[in-house]
C-alpha cells in the first residue's frame, strides 16, 4: 500500500501538479497588488489566507453616501506592502490555482494588518486566526466598519 501512495505522490510531481498543499513553502518578493486579498509575488498569484476582503468593485454606505470600499481596501493593501519585500507562507491552492498563504512584512502578518485595520474580514470558513482582529476592528469602527456593507461572500453570490 505505501509503495502505492509513493507512486501516486511521484506521479503528481513529475506532472506538475501539485495541488498537495506543500504548507510551509515560501515565496518571496515585491507585491503587486490585484485587491484587497489577491497580489503578485515573484510572478506568482497569492491569495491571503484567511482573510476576506470586499471586491475591488464593491461599494457601502458611508453616512448616507455610497462610497468605494472595494478600491479602498486595495489602497489600503498597497500602502501596506508599498516598497517592503514579502515573504508568504503557503498554506494551500484554492480551485482558481492560486497558492493561499500568509503573508509577511518582517515579522508581522499583511492578512492580520488588513483585517486589524477593517479592510478585511476573517474568513472563519478557513480559518479561526483573525477573529480577534476582525473584533477589534469593529469595535474601533476601522475602515469597513464605519459604514454599512455587505460580506464579502454574501456579495459574490448577490445575496444580503
Amino acid at each position: 500500500m505505501t509503495g502505492g501512495v509513493i507512486g501516486i505522490s511521484l506521479l503528481l510531481v513529475l506532472t506538475g501538479c501539485d495541488r498537495i498543499a506543500n504548507p510551509g513553502q515560501t515565496v518571496q518578493g515585491y507585491g503587486r497588488v490585484i485587491d484587497g486579498d489577491s497580489l503578485i509575488v515573484d510572478s506568482k498569484k497569492i491569495r491571503l489566507w484567511g482573510i476576506d476582503a470586499v471586491e475591488l468593485n464593491q461599494t457601502c454606505t458611508r453616512n448616507g453616501q455610497p462610497w468605494r470600499c472595494g478600491q479602498a481596501a486595495k489602497t489600503a493593501l498597497a500602502r501596506k506592502i508599498d516598497g517592503a519585500s514579502l515573504t508568504c507562507r503557503r498554506q494551500d491552492r484554492d480551485r482558481y490555482g492560486r497558492i493561499v498563504a500568509e503573508c509577511f512584512v518582517s515579522k508581522y502578518s499583511v492578512n492580520g494588518w488588513m483585517v486589524r485595520r477593517g479592510w478585511a474580514l476573517a474568513y472563519q470558513r478557513y480559518s479561526a486566526k483573525f477573529i480577534e482582529d476582525e473584533r477589534a476592528a469593529k469595535r474601533d469602527r476601522l475602515g469597513l466598519w464605519q459604514s454599512r456593507f455587505e460580506k464579502p461572500w454574501n456579495w459574490r453570490r448577490g445575496t444580503n
